[in-house]
């Protein structure tokens, strides 16, 4: 219960902003292949001029490997870490506590739990290997979660929308759409 309670907070602090969250159709069965209908920046596009839409945002968080120069985990093997970019107001969730955000693609702002359990400091290195190779970035800010709250033990690494969908595979593509309603409906 603690742990799912934990994880619930974290979600509800994530998806602070967002009155609804659209994310890929998976189609699973017995006679069809496991596939995800892709978002794409034209679907995005066509959500921002929908009636009562005020903002949405094309959303990277996608697994990772957060290595440091050694090749050694920066994330204990249990946890998961991710890849994301900055979001803009509302859906924010991350905000810099040292540094700033990436603003070049060798760039990465870096949670603040990785970067204590890693003893690591702003003009470090670390290296990223997602579904691109492996690639050395250089550490440009300290995160902390919105809320405060431990990420569960996670990692994140949040580098510039191109770069985060280069590594994760997702050029072109979100893995999920925030959209914030205009107000009244």
């Amino acid at each position: 219960d603690t742990i799912n309670n934990s994880f619930a907070g974290i979600f509800k602090t994530a998806d602070k902003g967002s009155s609804v969250v659209i994310s890929p159709t998976q189609a699973l069965g017995n006679n069809v292949s496991s596939e995800t209908s892709p978002i794409t920046d034209e679907m995005l596009a066509r959500v921002r001029q929908v009636p009562g839409v005020a903002k949405a945002s094309g959303v990277i968080f996608t697994t990772a490997t957060f290595l440091n120069l050694h090749g050694k985990r920066l994330t204990s093997t249990n946890a998961p870490a991710f890849v994301g970019s900055p979001q803009p107001e509302p859906f924010k969730s991350f905000f810099p506590v040292k540094g700033r955000y990436a603003t070049t693609a060798d760039e990465v702002a870096l949670d603040q739990a990785t970067v204590e359990r890693a003893n690591l400091k702003l003009g470090q290195q670390i290296e990223i290997a997602a579904k691109a190779p492996v690639k050395r970035y250089t550490i440009v800010g300290i995160l902390k979660f919105a809320s405060g709250q431990s990420f569960g033990g996670a990692g994140t690494a949040l580098l510039t929308l191109a770069e985060a969908r280069r590594i994760t595979g997702e050029v072109g593509r979100y893995d999920e759409i925030d959209v914030a309603a205009s107000s009244g409906f």
